[in-house]
Protein backbone atom coordinates (compact mmCIF):
# COMPACT_ATOMS: atom_id res chain seq x y z
CA UNK A 1 0.00 0.00 0.00
CA UNK A 2 1.47 3.42 -0.94
CA UNK A 3 2.03 5.94 1.85
CA UNK A 4 -0.79 8.46 2.26
CA UNK A 5 -0.64 11.75 0.38
CA UNK A 6 -3.34 14.33 1.05
CA UNK A 7 -4.85 16.39 -1.74
CA UNK A 8 -2.48 19.19 -0.81
CA UNK A 9 0.68 17.57 0.49
CA UNK A 10 2.30 14.44 1.92
CA UNK A 11 1.64 13.47 5.51
CA UNK A 12 4.82 13.81 7.61
CA UNK A 13 5.20 11.59 10.68
CA UNK A 14 7.40 13.39 13.23
CA UNK A 15 8.67 10.99 15.90
CA UNK A 16 10.13 12.04 19.24
CA UNK A 17 11.50 9.53 21.74
CA UNK A 18 11.89 10.61 25.35
CA UNK A 19 12.96 9.45 28.75
CA UNK A 20 12.98 11.82 31.73
CA UNK A 21 13.05 14.81 29.36
CA UNK A 22 10.74 17.18 31.23
CA UNK A 23 13.40 19.92 31.15
CA UNK A 24 13.81 19.86 27.36
CA UNK A 25 10.71 18.35 25.74
CA UNK A 26 8.60 21.51 25.84
CA UNK A 27 10.69 23.32 23.21
CA UNK A 28 10.53 20.29 20.91
CA UNK A 29 6.81 19.81 21.37
CA UNK A 30 5.97 23.44 20.70
CA UNK A 31 8.22 23.64 17.65
CA UNK A 32 6.19 20.80 16.11
CA UNK A 33 2.76 22.06 17.14
CA UNK A 34 3.48 25.56 15.82
CA UNK A 35 4.31 24.37 12.30
CA UNK A 36 2.23 26.04 9.61
CA UNK A 37 2.36 22.90 7.43
CA UNK A 38 -0.94 21.18 8.25
CA UNK A 39 -0.27 17.53 7.38
CA UNK A 40 1.65 16.32 10.42
CA UNK A 41 1.27 13.15 12.44
CA UNK A 42 3.13 13.67 15.74
CA UNK A 43 4.21 10.56 17.65
CA UNK A 44 5.92 10.51 21.05
CA UNK A 45 7.43 7.32 22.47
CA UNK A 46 8.36 7.71 26.13
CA UNK A 47 10.48 5.23 28.03
CA UNK A 48 8.49 5.17 31.31
CA UNK A 49 9.65 8.59 32.52
CA UNK A 50 9.35 9.45 36.20
CA UNK A 51 10.19 13.18 36.12
CA UNK A 52 7.05 14.88 34.83
CA UNK A 53 7.61 14.19 31.13
CA UNK A 54 4.33 12.29 30.90
CA UNK A 55 2.41 15.15 32.54
CA UNK A 56 3.83 17.50 29.92
CA UNK A 57 2.80 15.17 27.09
CA UNK A 58 -0.72 14.93 28.52
CA UNK A 59 -1.15 18.72 28.36
CA UNK A 60 -1.02 18.48 24.54
CA UNK A 61 -2.40 14.96 24.12
CA UNK A 62 -5.30 16.11 21.91
CA UNK A 63 -2.77 17.46 19.38
CA UNK A 64 -0.54 14.35 19.38
CA UNK A 65 -1.53 11.54 17.01
CA UNK A 66 -0.13 8.81 19.26
CA UNK A 67 1.89 8.61 22.44
CA UNK A 68 2.83 5.92 24.90
CA UNK A 69 4.89 5.70 28.07
CA UNK A 70 6.33 2.28 28.81
CA UNK A 71 9.69 0.57 29.35
CA UNK A 72 11.72 -0.02 26.21
CA UNK A 73 15.01 -1.56 25.13
CA UNK A 74 16.83 1.73 24.68
CA UNK A 75 16.87 4.67 22.26
CA UNK A 76 16.74 2.75 19.00
CA UNK A 77 14.11 0.30 20.24
CA UNK A 78 11.94 3.31 21.07
CA UNK A 79 12.59 4.77 17.61
CA UNK A 80 11.52 1.48 16.06
CA UNK A 81 8.27 1.65 18.04
CA UNK A 82 7.64 5.10 16.63
CA UNK A 83 8.45 3.96 13.11
CA UNK A 84 6.03 1.03 13.45
CA UNK A 85 3.25 3.46 14.45
CA UNK A 86 3.93 5.97 11.68
CA UNK A 87 1.55 6.19 8.74
CA UNK A 88 3.03 9.20 6.94
CA UNK A 89 4.57 9.46 3.50
CA UNK A 90 7.72 10.78 5.24
CA UNK A 91 9.21 10.13 8.68
CA UNK A 92 11.27 12.66 10.62
CA UNK A 93 12.98 11.82 13.94
CA UNK A 94 13.30 14.77 16.30
CA UNK A 95 14.94 14.24 19.68
CA UNK A 96 13.67 15.81 22.90
CA UNK A 97 15.46 19.16 23.23
CA UNK A 98 15.82 19.65 19.49
CA UNK A 99 13.56 22.12 17.67
CA UNK A 100 12.29 22.55 14.15
CA UNK A 101 14.04 25.75 13.07
CA UNK A 102 11.04 28.06 12.48
CA UNK A 103 7.23 27.64 12.30
CA UNK A 104 7.34 27.64 8.48
CA UNK A 105 10.31 25.26 8.14
CA UNK A 106 8.26 22.21 7.19
CA UNK A 107 6.24 24.30 4.72
CA UNK A 108 9.50 25.32 3.05
CA UNK A 109 10.83 21.74 2.99
CA UNK A 110 7.66 20.38 1.47
CA UNK A 111 7.62 23.16 -1.13
CA UNK A 112 10.97 21.77 -2.32
CA UNK A 113 9.47 18.27 -2.38
CA UNK A 114 6.41 19.49 -4.30
CA UNK A 115 8.59 21.24 -6.88
CA UNK A 116 10.49 18.01 -7.45
CA UNK A 117 7.24 16.04 -7.62
CA UNK A 118 5.80 18.34 -10.29
CA UNK A 119 8.95 18.06 -12.41
CA UNK A 120 9.51 14.31 -12.04
CA UNK A 121 6.09 12.84 -11.15
CA UNK A 122 7.36 11.19 -7.98
CA UNK A 123 8.26 12.42 -4.52
CA UNK A 124 11.89 12.66 -3.36
CA UNK A 125 13.12 9.70 -1.32
CA UNK A 126 15.14 11.84 1.10
CA UNK A 127 15.09 15.56 1.94
CA UNK A 128 18.11 16.77 3.89
CA UNK A 129 19.35 20.07 5.24
CA UNK A 130 21.43 21.64 7.96
CA UNK A 131 21.22 21.49 11.75
CA UNK A 132 22.12 24.49 13.89
CA UNK A 133 23.74 23.66 17.22
CA UNK A 134 22.16 25.37 20.23
CA UNK A 135 22.98 25.34 23.94
CA UNK A 136 20.49 24.71 26.76
CA UNK A 137 19.44 28.37 26.59
CA UNK A 138 18.62 28.07 22.89
CA UNK A 139 21.60 30.18 21.80
CA UNK A 140 23.13 29.31 18.38
CA UNK A 141 26.56 27.64 18.51
CA UNK A 142 27.26 27.09 14.80
CA UNK A 143 26.30 24.36 12.35
CA UNK A 144 26.17 20.69 13.33
CA UNK A 145 28.36 19.49 10.45
CA UNK A 146 31.96 20.66 10.25
CA UNK A 147 31.84 21.51 6.55
CA UNK A 148 29.33 22.25 3.80
CA UNK A 149 26.78 19.52 3.14
CA UNK A 150 27.40 17.45 0.02
CA UNK A 151 25.28 18.79 -2.82
CA UNK A 152 24.31 15.24 -3.80
CA UNK A 153 24.39 13.16 -0.63
CA UNK A 154 25.22 9.48 -1.17
CA UNK A 155 25.75 6.44 1.01
CA UNK A 156 29.46 6.69 0.28
CA UNK A 157 29.60 10.14 1.92
CA UNK A 158 28.70 8.47 5.22
CA UNK A 159 32.08 6.71 5.38
CA UNK A 160 33.38 9.81 7.16
CA UNK A 161 30.59 9.99 9.72
CA UNK A 162 27.28 11.79 10.00
CA UNK A 163 28.02 14.43 7.38
CA UNK A 164 24.33 15.28 7.67
CA UNK A 165 22.56 15.38 11.01
CA UNK A 166 20.14 12.51 11.58
CA UNK A 167 17.58 15.04 12.84
CA UNK A 168 17.83 16.99 9.56
CA UNK A 169 16.65 14.06 7.41
CA UNK A 170 13.12 13.48 6.16
CA UNK A 171 12.84 9.99 4.65
CA UNK A 172 10.10 8.21 2.75
CA UNK A 173 8.60 5.70 5.14
CA UNK A 174 8.58 3.11 2.36
CA UNK A 175 12.40 2.98 2.32
CA UNK A 176 13.00 3.48 6.07
CA UNK A 177 14.22 0.26 7.72
CA UNK A 178 14.08 -0.56 11.41
CA UNK A 179 17.12 0.53 13.42
CA UNK A 180 19.56 -2.25 14.22
CA UNK A 181 19.41 -2.36 18.02
CA UNK A 182 22.65 -4.30 18.36
CA UNK A 183 24.20 -0.82 17.98
CA UNK A 184 23.49 1.20 21.11
CA UNK A 185 25.09 4.51 20.07
CA UNK A 186 25.75 4.62 16.32
CA UNK A 187 22.67 2.90 14.84
CA UNK A 188 21.71 6.22 13.24
CA UNK A 189 24.78 5.99 10.96
CA UNK A 190 23.87 2.43 9.95
CA UNK A 191 20.24 3.51 9.35
CA UNK A 192 21.19 6.53 7.25
CA UNK A 193 23.52 4.48 5.05
CA UNK A 194 20.75 1.90 4.56
CA UNK A 195 18.26 4.66 3.64
CA UNK A 196 20.62 6.21 1.09
CA UNK A 197 21.40 2.80 -0.39
CA UNK A 198 17.67 2.14 -0.74
CA UNK A 199 17.17 5.49 -2.49
CA UNK A 200 20.06 4.76 -4.86
CA UNK A 201 18.57 1.35 -5.71
CA UNK A 202 15.23 2.78 -6.89
CA UNK A 203 14.48 2.41 -10.62
CA UNK A 204 14.41 6.20 -11.01
CA UNK A 205 17.90 6.40 -9.55
CA UNK A 206 16.87 7.75 -6.18
CA UNK A 207 16.01 11.31 -5.33
CA UNK A 208 18.05 12.66 -2.43
CA UNK A 209 17.45 16.39 -2.30
CA UNK A 210 19.43 19.09 -0.50
CA UNK A 211 16.86 21.70 0.55
CA UNK A 212 19.68 24.19 1.30
CA UNK A 213 17.86 25.17 4.48
CA UNK A 214 18.30 24.77 8.21
CA UNK A 215 15.84 22.08 9.27
CA UNK A 216 16.47 21.82 12.98
CA UNK A 217 18.12 23.33 16.02
CA UNK A 218 20.20 20.54 17.56
CA UNK A 219 20.67 20.60 21.34
CA UNK A 220 24.30 20.16 22.37
CA UNK A 221 24.91 17.32 24.81
CA UNK A 222 27.95 15.82 26.45
CA UNK A 223 29.29 12.41 25.47
CA UNK A 224 31.22 10.36 27.99
CA UNK A 225 34.64 8.96 27.10
CA UNK A 226 33.21 5.44 27.45
CA UNK A 227 30.45 6.24 24.96
CA UNK A 228 32.95 7.76 22.53
CA UNK A 229 35.00 4.57 22.63
CA UNK A 230 31.92 2.42 22.12
CA UNK A 231 30.78 4.68 19.28
CA UNK A 232 34.08 4.15 17.46
CA UNK A 233 33.83 0.37 17.88
CA UNK A 234 30.26 0.37 16.58
CA UNK A 235 31.21 2.68 13.74
CA UNK A 236 33.96 0.27 12.69
CA UNK A 237 31.50 -2.62 12.48
CA UNK A 238 28.97 -0.48 10.59
CA UNK A 239 31.52 0.63 7.99
CA UNK A 240 32.72 -2.95 7.54
CA UNK A 241 29.11 -4.04 7.03
CA UNK A 242 28.46 -1.49 4.31
CA UNK A 243 31.88 -0.86 2.69
CA UNK A 244 33.97 -3.93 3.48
CA UNK A 245 37.25 -4.21 5.38
CA UNK A 246 39.36 -2.08 3.04
CA UNK A 247 36.67 0.58 2.77
CA UNK A 248 36.43 0.80 6.57
CA UNK A 249 40.22 1.02 6.92
CA UNK A 250 40.45 3.75 4.28
CA UNK A 251 37.65 5.75 5.90
CA UNK A 252 39.24 5.63 9.34
CA UNK A 253 42.63 6.60 7.89
CA UNK A 254 41.03 9.65 6.25
CA UNK A 255 39.27 10.63 9.50
CA UNK A 256 42.55 10.40 11.43
CA UNK A 257 44.37 12.43 8.76
CA UNK A 258 41.67 15.14 8.88
CA UNK A 259 41.81 15.30 12.68
CA UNK A 260 45.60 15.74 12.65
CA UNK A 261 46.04 18.08 9.71
CA UNK A 262 42.72 19.89 9.39
CA UNK A 263 42.11 21.49 12.77
CA UNK A 264 38.83 23.08 11.67
CA UNK A 265 37.26 19.63 11.38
Amino acid sequence: MPPPVSTDGPLVSIITVTRNAAATLERTLQSVLLQTYPYIEYIIIDGASTDGTVDLIRTEADRIAYWVSEPDGGLYDAMNKGLARATGHYVWFLNAGDEIDTPDTLDAIMAVAESYHVAHSHWPDVLYGQAMLIDHHGRPQGMRTYKRLPEALSARDMRLGMVVSHQALLVKRSIAPAYDTQFRIAADIDWTIAVLRAAEAHPHGGAVINTRAVHVKFLLGGTSAQNRRRSWVERWHILRRHFGLWGALAAHAEIIFDSLFKPGR
